[in-house]
């Protein structure tokens, strides 16, 4: 698998294997296991030891329909050991015996002609010897070589068939061969032509046929069969409808991993049809269907297009080309959808800006301030400083407009609010960073510590990659002395934020002489307040016990509070604990949930998380091995996870609702 895998960046690193072969993820030892197996094969033995047999087969019984797979398969067709695979054929032992005529390895062969680390060796011939030999598993695997149908095939394969086969792409050829093997009594091509047959493709439409093959089908379990009769008994074609009957069929086939069931479920959860509509439900089929690396079956273009559109940032887009956008963002923000309501507070107080109020309705103002956008709150916030709604329709620095005018009346409050707010992105170009200078100059703590993290320019305290852009655009240049100096200053004034800064660098001694001891003392402080960065740096000073005793228990609790809160590093160093089952059972789905609740920021990695003994490089890559090796639906359910604690964290107000510390 790891030949495969690498192709696409994929292949793991020396630290992963050993860190996930640490953990018992045996599937990981395959390489073992095939260096074994050569190294016995090349010393004379014709079959592997037991103990290296029971490796390769536990890998084998992970990866169907894998290298390892098939040749188990083929062990117990001839009776024999392949010979490890060395870039010929997988099966070489199976091939002579076909070239003998015997039927079983011949169907054999035909059947994985399309798998694509056997395209090369070409066992396609073998087809045309198994429908010669009436075989209906030989029509049927001939046929889709000919369908050539992009969900039939891995990696993109279908381009290579002409090419490495030799089998020209032709519909009707393979008609007649799934009708030869319906015939035969094959479930899959009894599905097939019922998917052909109900879409008129190639074929005249036929519901009823389709239905009728549809039923032989899928009561043989086979998935495709209980897809296509899970649409047609929903749409009610060639018979009577029955909902609750194709819904079950559709989640059995979705559950099988057939591609047209995930995406019709998608579609039916994102349109609330037979069902309460549920976004993360349509997301969730979408991305299990895209674990797969085949290509999308043909019916599949328009549903998933319209299951795609459960994403969050899509369904806003699509509301543009609706022909009536109100409406839809209406219905999207009654279905909870928060950036949908966001949209209609801000269009209601743009509507009545333009007919002359100076401040929103009342019932536009609840809803602006039950907004969740960073930038709706940004204007709410505003207000209660300067008592006044900042215009409905944003040109130029018109965002804050009535906020500048009062800090430059020298209002204090005023100023550290603007200074506070000067490195984020929307407001980066209106420059009101000269706000953090005057605040310093009044004794603001807050003041010292906002102008000390944009000269620090620590990538996590900044979206999208600003703290690059801080120089240039506010004047500030770049000095860690000096940041230091104002986080010193700000802590002196008791900020919670710039006490858990300096116990940060005084922790790692990045800037400064190590002080663990003087780093708890500022940590104490800031936890205390809550500040999240604070529990953070505290809690990883008690996991290591560091100046002063350990205590894993509150350590614990403490990195998960400031996780809980969006503080980044916390996050990684609790993914690091699971993945390596330090102080808790280990648990990857754990980790990679923590993995992925912090890239759900748009802030850089904070620069401990380099050192530090964590493990981001290998916690990122577990990500394919959880695809490739051990549970395909591990990464996926770790991202349902991560996004439904974010929600749930959102709505209990845990999780900061603007990423700018305050």
């Amino acid at each position: 698998m790891w030949e495969q895998s690498a192709r696409w960046g994929e292949s793991p690193s020396d630290a992963v294997v050993a860190e996930l072969s640490w953990a018992g993820m045996t599937g990981l030892d395959t390489g073992g296991a095939l260096a074994a197996w050569r190294k016995e094969y090349g010393q004379g033995l014709r079959e592997p030891t037991p103990a290296t047999a029971a490796l390769l087969r536990q890998r084998a019984a992970k990866d169907p329909p894998g290298l390892l797979a098939i040749q188990f398969e083929a062990l117990a067709l001839t009776g024999q050991w392949e010979p490890p695979y060395d870039g010929g054929t997988p099966v070489p032992n199976l091939l002579v015996l076909a070239k003998r005529g015997e039927p079983a390895a011949i169907a054999f062969l035909c059947r994985t002609a399309g798998l694509p680390f056997i395209l090369m060796r070409n066992h396609a011939p073998f087809c045309a010897k198994g429908v010669a030999l009436g075989q209906p598993e030989s029509a049927y695997h001939l046929a889709r070589l000919h369908h050539g149908r992009a969900d039939d095939f891995h990696d993109g394969f279908i381009d290579k068939i002409d090419e490495a086969l030799h089998i020209k792409p032709s519909l009707p050829r393979a008609l007649a061969l799934y009708r030869q093997a319906a015939q035969g009594g094959h479930a899959g091509a009894q599905a097939r032509l019922a998917t052909l047959l109900a879409a008129g493709r190639g074929v005249k439409p036929d519901p009823v046929q389709a239905r009728e093959l549809a039923e032989r089908s899928a009561e043989a379990g086979w998935p495709e069969g209980k897809a296509v009769l899970g649409i047609l008994l929903l749409k009610g074609q060639g018979g009577p409808a029955d909902i609750g009957r194709a819904l079950m069929l559709l989640d059995q086939a979705a559950r099988s991993g057939q591609r047209m069931a995930q995406f019709t479920l998608a579609t039916l959860a994102f349109r609330g049809q037979y069902r309460p509509r549920d976004f993360l439900d349509a997301l969730t089929w979408v991305r299990l269907a895209q674990l797969s690396r085949r290509g999308d079956p043909p019916e599949a273009a328009t549903e998933r297009k319209a299951a795609a559109d459960g994403d969050p940032s899509a369904l806003i887009a699509q509301a543009w080309y609706h022909p009536s956008p109100e409406a839809f963002l209406s219905e999207l923000s009654a279905a909870g959808h928060a950036m949908a309501h966001t949209i209609l507070a801000n269009r209601e107080w743009l509507k009545e800006g333009r007919q002359g109020s100076q401040e929103p309705s009342p019932e536009t103002a609840k809803k602006l301030r039950e907004a969740t956008t960073d930038t709706t709150q940004l204007r709410v916030a505003t207000q209660s400083v300067t008592g006044r709604w900042e215009p409905a329709e944003v040109t130029g620095s018109s965002m804050t407009d009535h906020l500048v005018d009062l800090a430059n009346k020298r209002d204090p409050t005023a100023i550290a609010f603007a200074c506070r707010n000067a490195g984020l992105p929307w407001l980066l170009s209106w420059d009101l960073a000269p706000f953090c200078v005057k605040g310093v100059a009044l004794g603001q703590a807050d003041s010292a510590y906002h102008l000390a993290r944009l000269q620090h320019a620590r990538a996590d305290d900044f979206q999208q990659g600003l703290e690059r852009r801080v120089p240039k655009v506010l004047g500030i240049p770049t000095s860690l002395p000096r940041a230091v100096t104002l986080y010193r200053q700000a802590a002196q004034g008791g900020h919670a934020g710039a006490q858990a800064r300096l116990a940060t660098l005084l922790a790692a001694g990045r800037g400064v002489k190590p002080d663990p001891v003087q780093a708890r003392e500022l940590a104490e402080r800031s936890a205390g307040a809550g500040w999240p960065e604070g529990q953070a740096v505290l809690g990883i000073l008690l996991l290591k016990g560091q100046g002063g005793p350990a205590d894993i228990g509150r350590a614990l609790t403490l990195l998960d509070q400031a996780a809980r809160s969006g503080q980044r590093m916390a996050q990684f160093t609790l993914a690091t604990l699971a993945f390596r089952g330090q102080h808790r059972t280990r648990d990857f789905l754990d980790a990679l949930t923590w993995l992925h609740l912090s890239e759900l920021s748009a802030h850089g990695d904070p620069p401990e998380a380099e050192a530090d003994g964590l493990l981001l490089e290998p916690l990122r890559r577990t990500r394919h091995v959880a695809r490739s090796i051990e549970n395909p639906a591990l990464d996926l359910d770790a991202r349902i996870k991560a996004t439904a604690l974010r929600k749930e964290l959102h709505e209990s107000g845990q999780w900061p609702l603007t990423k700018t510390p305050r």
